[in-house]
C-alpha cells in the first residue's frame, strides 16, 4: 500500500505535528518482518483487531527488569539472528539500552515488552544486527517529532529522547481515556471509528484505542491483498514473537498499589504511607504515578518536610527561590532552623538541585532533632561535612547505608523519590 501515510497529518489532528501516522514508511515495516524471519511461527492465537492486546499486559510495568531487557537484546534468539540487536552494543548517557527502556517504561507505567514491540514496528532497531545502530534510525526511533511530509525535529533526535517522548505521549492517551474522554485522534473504548484502511473498529480496551491513535491502520493481509503485514497487525505479530521468546504470558497477581509505578518497589510501603498521610499525591496531574526513580530536588524535600512537620510560614530567606512552587515551604524550613541554604556566598537555597544522601541526613537530623552519635557508622564519609548527621541517622535506625556489607553510605549520591519516602517514614517513626 504505497503512500499509506501521506497527508494524514493534515487529515486527522495536530498530534501529527509530533508523530507521523505510524511514523515509518512501509519499507521500514517490511524490514520489521524481514529482520524477524521466524515471526510467522511466533504469532499467538488469533488476531483480534478490536482488542490487539489486553490492557493489563500493556500496563504491566513490572514485567521485566533492565537486566532482562538487556539479556533479550544480547542473546542470539532466532528473531535476532546470531549477533543480537545493535542496541545491545550501545549505551545512552552511560546507560545500557535495557536500562533506559526499563526506566522509561516504569516512568510511564508501560510494559517494557510494549515498548520493545513498538520500537521494532517503528524502526526495526531490535532486529538490526549491525555493530552499532544507524544514527538515522536512532534519531527517529519512535517517529517522535517526525510529521508526515516534513523533516524530523532536532529537538527529539536521539534514542533516549525518542523513548521518553513516546512514553509521555502514550501515557497522555491513556490519561485521556481514563478521564472518560477520547484520545487526541478521537479513539475511545467501546465507540466505533474507521481506520484508514476501511475497517470500523470498536476498541475493546485502552490498549487498542492507544494503538489506533498512534497507527490508524489494521494492516492485516485481508486489507492489504498481497502486501506484508503492517500497522497494528504487525504490532500484534511482533508482540507475540517477543512474548514467546521472553516467556511472557501476562501479568502476575493484580497490583493494588496507590501508584501504578511502585508495584515492585521495595519502598512501596513507605511510598503508600506518604500517600495515606497526605504528603504526596504523586508526580503528575493524573495522581497515578509516583516516579520512584526520579531524583528529589532540594525544593521538593523542603516541601515534604514542611508538610510533614506542619511548619508555620517563615520570612523570605533566600534570593534564588522566587517563583519556585516550593518557596513557602523553603522559607518555613529555614525559619525552623532546618536549613541555612546551599552556599556561603549569599542567601541561596538551590531549590532545583538534586538533594544528596549527605544533605538528606542533615535535613532529617535537624528536622527531627536526632541526637549525636559517637559511633562511626560508615567508612566513606570521613571527609563529608555531613558525617555527624549521617552517624546520627544511622544510630536512629533511619539508614543502614547504600551498601551495609561494605559499611558505605554514598553521601554524594542523589536521593530518589522512593528512597526519600523510606528516609522520611523511618525518621517520623
Amino acid at each position: 500500500m504505497p503512500g499509506k501515510f501521506l497527508g494524514f497529518a493534515s487529515v486527522v489532528t495536530p498530534i501529527m505535528l509530533l508523530f507521523g501516522a505510524g511514523c515509518v514508511a512501509e519499507t521500514e515495516e517490511e524490514t520489521a518482518l524481514e529482520e524477524n524471519p521466524m515471526m510467522e511461527d511466533f504469532a499467538i492465537g488469533d488476531f483480534d483487531r478490536h482488542g490487539i492486546i489486553p490492557d493489563a499486559e500493556m500496563l504491566d510495568a513490572e514485567a521485566f527488569t533492565a537486566a532482562e531487557v538487556d539479556a533479550f537484546l544480547k542473546k542470539p534468539y532466532p528473531h535476532l539472528h546470531s549477533a543480537g540487536s545493535c542496541l545491545s552494543r550501545m549505551t545512552f548517557g552511560g546507560k545500557t539500552a535495557g536500562t533506559v527502556i526499563a526506566e522509561t517504561s516504569k516512568k510511564y507505567g508501560l510494559n517494557p515488552l510494549f515498548v520493545l514491540t513498538h520500537l521494532q514496528k517503528e524502526s526495526s532497531l531490535i532486529g538490526n544486527t549491525s555493530a552499532t545502530c544507524p544514527k538515522s534510525r536512532l534519531d527517529k526511533a519512535f517517529g517522535c517529532g517526525c510529521p508526515d511530509n516534513a523533516p524530523c525535529s532536532a529537538t527529539y533526535a536521539g534514542f533516549d529522547k525518542q523513548l521518553d517522548c513516546a512514553g509521555k505521549l502514550t501515557r497522555s492517551y491513556l490519561d485521556d481515556l481514563a478521564a472518560g474522554g477520547t484520545t487526541i485522534a478521537g479513539w475511545k473504548v467501546g465507540v466505533g471509528k474507521k481506520t484508514l484502511d476501511g475497517y470500523t473498529i470498536t476498541p475493546k480496551g485502552k490498549a487498542a484505542a492507544v494503538l489506533y491513535t498512534y497507527t490508524p491502520w489494521v494492516g492485516d493481509k485481508a486489507s492489504g491483498g498481497n502486501a506484508p503485514p503492517f500497522g497494528n497487525y504487525l504490532f500484534w505479530k511482533v508482540w507475540g514473537g517477543y512474548a514467546k521468546t521472553l516467556g511472557y504470558d501476562g501479568p502476575g497477581p493484580a497490583c493494588d498499589a496507590v501508584f501504578v509505578d511502585v508495584c515492585g518497589s521495595v519502598h512501596r510501603p513507605d511510598i503508600e504511607w506518604l500517600a495515606e498521610t497526605g504528603l504526596t499525591s504523586g508526580c503528575d496531574a493524573t495522581k497515578k504515578l509516583f516516579c520512584p526513580e526520579a531524583n528529589v530536588t532540594r525544593g521538593q524535600m523542603a516541601d515534604f518536610l514542611a508538610r510533614a512537620l506542619q511548619l508555620p510560614a517563615g520570612p523570605d530567606a533566600f534570593t534564588d527561590d522566587d517563583g519556585s512552587p516550593f518557596e513557602a515551604s523553603i522559607n518555613a524550613v529555614a525559619a525552623a532552623g532546618i536549613t541555612s541554604g546551599c552556599s556561603d556566598d549569599g542567601p541561596r537555597f538551590c531549590p532545583n538541585d538534586a538533594i544528596t544522601r549527605g544533605q538528606m541526613a542533615a535535613f532529617l537530623t535537624m528536622a527531627f532533632k536526632l541526637p549525636a552519635s559517637s559511633v562511626d557508622a560508615f567508612t566513606d564519609d570521613e571527609t563529608s561535612p555531613f558525617e555527624s548527621s549521617i552517624n546520627a541517622l544511622a544510630a536512629a535506625g533511619v539508614t543502614s547505608g547504600c551498601d551495609a556489607a561494605k559499611q558505605l553510605y554514598c553521601p554524594d549520591l542523589p536521593v530518589s523519590r522512593a528512597q526519600m519516602a523510606t528516609f522520611l517514614h523511618r525518621a517520623m517513626q
